[in-house]
């Protein structure tokens, strides 16, 4: 019966001691591990995209690791997005192409709200001569198309 009482008292006393060694607070010493900065951008506002630098800690104490994320914010890096676009003519050398869409964000892919435009002026692209006839003055009338706006364009030789 002491053996028995004896040993349930060592008993107690063990799991009181592993008890309040487990819920004991630790006075945590942070070691720096490593840091690094996460390549996924995200909208943080109509201005700017933002993505995280993560630093990783340990407790010198305790089985303890920690994680500070700090945002790192940075300007939208907008590109035309084009979703249609038409070719006019300009002049005899060049087209007028409006290419109609919306601007992104290259980063987080914030799309601006309101739509653009953006105009370029590529040189005409011409398809085949074709033959018409000679005129009374013995020069022969050809003419072409661009391709891309379709002007017609005649030529005399």
């Amino acid at each position: 019966m002491k053996k028995r009482i004896v040993s349930i008292v060592l008993l107690v006393v063990l799991l009181l001691g592993i008890a309040l060694t487990v819920s004991a607070e630790c006075n945590h010493e942070w070691d720096f591990l490593y840091e690094e900065e996460s390549s996924d951008y995200y909208y943080h506002s109509p201005s700017q995209c933002a993505h995280n630098k993560m630093e990783y800690y340990k407790c010198i104490k305790c089985p303890a690791q920690c994680t500070v994320t700090t945002p790192l914010y940075t300007a939208h890096d907008f590109d035309f997005v084009e979703q249609s676009a038409a070719y006019y003519y300009y002049d005899d050398t060049y087209c007028e192409r409006i290419a109609s869409g919306y601007e992104q964000c290259q980063k987080c892919n914030y799309p601006k709200p309101t739509p653009a435009q953006e105009t370029t002026y590529p040189p005409h692209v011409f398809g085949p001569l074709y033959y018409m006839g000679t005129l009374p003055s013995g020069e022969q009338w050809w003419y072409h198309d661009c391709t891309n706006c379709g002007i017609r364009i005649d030529v005399y030789r």
